[in-house]
């Protein structure tokens, strides 16, 4: 399946996640690239407020995304430069048209996923892929295919080493010193379909809540991150889930989405 909501498709292919009667629902293949979130800030997206209301059960205020844009002065991910063409030619940890875009918030996610009119993924949606589960497990699991892994030669995703004395800024023998390009890494198959770096490369934001924040003026809530990175070793994928502030913009952290279409 693919969607082209521009003249630019790279990254717009898509996999049946869930059909119904009503609905079919479809989530991205691959982790969002550089080159699909160049477009975002290239058409000036970073100060169209629209995209920056955010309609969230937990969020009190609808703009309070759009606050933190212009309080922070938010205009591109965290490592672009915007004299550079691209704007990720210089990015230290992923500088390729198709290595994911990391140092974005998880309000910077969600305001490209209204953009496109999409959603951000869940736990449960990255459980019924990986672990073929519907709910996310609330306790630790076995990724059997990772048991096979052999450090420091990982083939199956992009992770790092398991050693203690690892630097995960050295080069591994997997290719990668950082992120990898989407789709290095054999895919996981889900109901015949293939899809890419679920495990490994970065870590993706969700929509799942890990604890309500409340503001004197408004609340919040931190959100999960799921699925390990680059930095992540292979003890940590038992549980490869973290908590984290929305406002977190890190080298390790990425996002994909899904898109919900009326049958």
């Amino acid at each position: 399946i693919l969607f082209c909501y521009d003249d630019n498709s790279y990254g717009t292919e898509m996999i049946v996640l869930k059909k119904t009667k009503k609905f079919t629902e479809y989530i991205s293949t691959y982790e969002m690239m550089n080159i699909q979130y160049n477009e975002f800030v290239e058409i000036g997206n970073y100060s169209e407020e629209e995209y920056w209301h955010i309609n969230d059960k937990v969020v009190t205020l609808e703009d309070l995304a759009w606050r933190y844009c212009t309080k922070y002065q938010w205009q591109k991910p965290k490592y672009w430069n915007l004299d550079d063409v691209p704007y990720y030619k210089n990015d230290p940890y992923s500088h390729l048209k198709i290595t994911p875009v990391i140092g974005i918030t998880w309000w910077e996610s969600l305001a490209y996923i209204k953009w496109i009119d999409g959603e951000i993924i869940t736990r449960d949606d990255w459980a019924k892929i990986v672990l073929k589960k519907e709910k996310f497990p609330k306790k630790n699991f076995k990724l059997i295919d990772l048991e096979k892994e052999t450090s420091p030669n990982f083939k199956l995703a992009n992770l790092r080493f398991s050693n203690g004395n690892y630097n995960y800024r050295s080069f591994t023998k997997d290719g990668y010193k950082l992120t990898a390009p989407i789709g290095s890494f054999p895919p996981i198959i889900y109901k015949g379909q293939k899809i890419y770096d679920l495990i490994g490369n970065v870590f993706e934001w969700t929509a799942d809540v890990v604890k309500i924040i409340q503001y004197p003026e408004f609340t919040c809530a931190d959100r999960y991150i799921i699925g390990g990175s680059y930095k992540s070793n292979i003890e940590q994928m038992t549980y490869p889930i973290i908590g984290l502030c929305p406002l977190y913009r890190t080298e390790a952290i990425g996002f994909r989405y899904k898109i919900k279409i009326n049958n």
